[in-house]
């Protein structure tokens, strides 16, 4: 199969601006209503199809959230509780009548603790198996941060179920690990002991009717010792400098394809995964390109991520 990268320049990074609201999140006021003041929740996102339509089960709208339960209700210690809440981070759900805002209810966790291959749950996305009534698989990433860092895209399926009171699920009770960063196609634990790999977003792609699936990642090779050349650059602009750590910039998009037939069968495990070269590499521009996400609309493909102003590698 045919890879093709595409590149991030630096000349490309230049054009994003702090200042536009077109690509920066809009500021929220501290006294936004919150939805339940027992968690604390952050990566979102809507029960789906593998088309990447959101749904609805039975006239409920369903989204998932990475949570954790507050320790001090009182929010003495919200400032410490929020800046280590990976290290405590479930995946939990919530069902909404209207999906306005106003009306949703905590479920609770979505995952049995049996399911943890690892003590930590990050981001990914739930979605309806096509051909079932009510299956879903949690496409997510089982996370550790000891002995070495570990990330592995990982996936486990339930069952969901309502009826005029609410929303709950079955199963969930294992987990099977979808593929790891190989040194090849993405950066591994001993090129880069701060590597990416996670949030893994599963798509139907409507040229070939095959199963792909995104995933966060950074471009094979040691740390630090990238050569960031022209490609990398892009034409940038008269008397420019790029600056002297752009080599730790590595972010990259991964991409893997599924093998016929074993997204109905509900295979997803290592053997039925290849992983072909990144569909994006940011060298000398970025660390970290998160949640991937992409939508296909009027003969268009589009590509979403986010980044943070501390991983920009100048």
């Amino acid at each position: 199969m045919t890879s093709y990268t595409s590149r991030w320049t630096i000349a490309d990074a230049l054009k994003v601006h702090a200042d536009d609201p077109t690509t920066t999140m809009p500021v929220i006021d501290q006294n936004f209503p919150t939805m339940d003041e027992s968690v604390m929740i952050w990566d979102t996102g809507a029960l789906r199809n593998i088309h990447g339509q959101t749904v609805t089960f039975k006239g409920w709208h369903v989204i998932w959230s990475l949570a954790v339960d507050k320790i001090d209700l009182n929010n003495d210690d919200i400032y410490d509780e929020w800046h280590s809440r990976n290290d405590r981070a479930y995946i939990g759900y919530w069902y909404s009548r209207t999906g306005n805002g106003a009306d949703w209810q905590w479920g609770g966790r979505l995952l049995n603790t049996s399911a943890d291959l690892r003590p930590h749950e990050w981001s990914g996305g739930l979605v309806m198996r096509e051909g079932t009534g009510n299956v879903v698989d949690m496409f997510y990433t089982s996370e550790a941060d000891s002995p070495i860092n570990q990330s592995v895209p990982s996936v486990s399926t339930g069952q969901i179920f309502a009826d005029a009171n609410g929303v709950w699920f079955g199963g969930f009770k294992t987990t099977t690990e979808m593929f790891s960063a190989d040194g090849i196609h993405n950066a591994n634990s001993q090129q880069d002991e701060y590597f990416d790999f996670r949030d893994p977003h599963p798509f139907v792609n409507p040229a070939d009717g095959r199963v792909y699936c995104l995933y966060e990642s950074n471009v094979a090779g040691m740390r630090g010792e990238f050569t960031i050349g022209s490609e990398e650059q892009g034409v940038l602009p008269p008397g420019f400098a790029v600056d002297a750590g752009a080599q730790y910039g590595a972010a990259s998009i991964g991409i893997a394809v599924l093998d016929d037939g074993a997204y109905k069968s509900g295979d997803f495990s290592a053997t039925r995964w290849t992983q072909l070269d990144p569909l994006v590499t940011a060298l000398g521009v970025n660390d970290q390109m998160e949640r991937p996400h992409i939508v296909f609309r009027d003969n268009l493909t589009y590509l979403f991520t986010i980044s943070h102003h501390s991983t920009y590698s100048g």
